[in-house]
């Protein structure tokens, strides 16, 4: 009796503290991350700041271009602007966790690069993180006001899943290292040109 009694009180500790790891685990996921973006590449003189970002739709509205003489020759459709659009995918979320936790701090950079994309991350216990990235190719990241070392999976898989190439054109796209990037298995991407890379 002495021994199954012993099993049971074994076996109902176990429980409790899978409970407990499991209800820990569950505080410390991200639940969403809210995104703005640019969805245009531009090289401004005075640099943005990430928590300065307000979404702004653009009208996409079309203005004819002529010649000299007069000819439409085309037109160009108005579509810069900050985007939004929020993260909930869990698969997607639990892998932006797994390289938000490979980041690593580097002293020996300012991040002073023009925000680009800026990432509101929410996680289950309600603690709320801040993931910048910018720079021209929006390729330079600050977690938590710290500017990190690259990380090409975690831009692939937080642009890529924000429609971010769509937007961009071919002679950026080519620039962007993590579409050349062979450490980590990707999708081909469609810029807005409708090339695949």
């Amino acid at each position: 009796m002495k021994n199954v009694l012993k099993a049971i009180l074994g076996i109902l500790f176990l429980c409790t503290c899978c409970c407990i790891s499991c209800k820990k685990h569950n505080e410390n996921s991200i639940e969403s991350i809210y995104v703005l973006y640019y969805n245009y590449t531009f090289d401004p003189i005075v640099p943005i700041i990430c928590s300065d970002m307000k979404k702004n739709i653009p009208p996409m509205t079309e203005s004819k271009i002529f010649n000299e003489r007069g000819d439409s020759v085309g037109t160009i459709v108005n579509n810069r602007g900050i985007l939004d659009t929020t993260l909930t995918d869990l698969s997607l979320l639990e892998n932006i966790a797994i390289e938000l936790k490979n980041l690593r701090p580097n002293d020996s950079i300012m991040f002073d690069a023009d925000a680009r994309i800026s990432c509101t991350i929410k996680y289950r216990s309600g603690k709320k993180e801040r993931l910048c990235i910018g720079g021209v190719l929006a390729d330079c990241i600050d977690y938590c006001g710290i500017p990190q070392n690259k990380n090409n999976r975690l831009l692939y898989l937080i642009k890529s899943s924000i429609g971010y190439y769509s937007w961009i054109g071919d002679k950026e796209l080519k620039s962007f290292d993590e579409l050349h990037d062979c450490s980590f298995k990707r999708d081909s991407v469609v810029g807005h040109s409708g090339r695949k890379f």
